[in-house]
């Protein structure tokens, strides 16, 4: 599971702002209670709090082998999956594997190779939450 960078860099900011106000009231001499323990509490809540780490899904293609050349071949998005148990909103298709995805919302894809040959195509699936995740699979097309 990847670090929440965010996270940590709010952490760090916050820290780093907690350790300033309380250098800075040590050095004039003030310390009014009420706002120390104010900082403090907030400090420690700040570090308790648990952030819901947002999963990217898994883009998963499938398809039958072995794959001729001029027959269509189905290409299917349904082992995709969000592991934190979201929705899959978005389906895009690199019929080509060039990055580019040409064709969105439609599964399974219906594709054809007129020519025997190792072909790449790409697969692209948003949640519901807006997390993005990809595939990228050879194809081998015989005679």
């Amino acid at each position: 599971m990847e670090k929440n960078t965010e996270f940590e860099s709010q952490k760090h900011f916050v820290n780093e702002i907690h350790s300033r106000i309380l250098l800075r009231l040590e050095q004039r001499e003030v310390f009014p209670s009420g706002l120390i323990r104010l900082v403090n509490e907030f400090l420690l809540e700040f570090e308790e709090e648990e952030i819901e780490e947002l999963l990217q899904p898994v883009a998963i293609i499938t398809w039958a082998n072995p794959v001729y050349k001029n027959t269509p071949v189905p290409f299917n998005a349904d082992a995709s999956y969000d592991p934190d148990g979201g929705d899959i909103i978005l389906i895009e298709w690199d019929v080509n594997g060039n990055g580019i995805y040409e064709i969105d919302n439609v599964n399974p894809f219906l594709g054809a190779y007129n020519v025997a040959g190792t072909y790449h195509i790409g697969l692209r699936v948003t949640d519901d939450e807006g997390q993005i995740g990809t595939a990228l699979e050879t194809v081998i097309v015989i005679e």
